[in-house]
């Protein structure tokens, strides 16, 4: 997961797209990658415009990238927190309503736990969610 934090830092898409950042750092017209492409000029610009729209395949930005002599990469990146965060966050959330209702379910039966004995529940079932049971974080 951290080398996914490490890109997250390093990849801000240009505004323009990637197809036009790319095809014009390398100095490449619109007719030289249309040529690569077997498409017209326009068909490239209508292509990169779609990008910009987000309505592109990646097919044809796999396609466009291998004519640029590149590999078309993507992923997803999480927005405001690491992976391990995410995971972490869903595992307390779940720990906690499985442990306060298995506390609350006692108390009814004057059967009480303390406050440390349920931290600790918590954290025993965090640890175990997030090692052996990660399935479990998202059902």
């Amino acid at each position: 997961m951290s080398r996914i934090a490490s890109l997250e830092s390093a990849i801000a898409v240009p505004k323009a797209g990637w197809l036009f950042a790319i095809r014009r750092a390398m100095g490449m017209s619109l007719r030289h990658l249309a040529t690569r492409l077997n498409m017209s000029p326009q068909g490239i610009a209508q292509l990169e415009e779609r990008e910009r729209d987000e309505t592109v395949t990646l097919g044809k930005l796999r396609e466009a990238g291998n004519a640029m002599g590149m590999k078309l990469v993507y992923g997803f990146i999480p927005i405001n927190e690491s992976m391990e965060e995410l995971v972490l966050k869903r595992a307390i959330q779940i720990a906690t309503e499985i442990v306060h209702q298995s506390a609350h379910t006692m108390e009814l039966e004057n059967q009480g736990v303390s406050n440390s004995r349920i931290d600790e529940a918590i954290n025993d079932i965090i640890r175990d969610l997030i090692e052996n049971k990660p399935g479990k974080l998202w059902d």
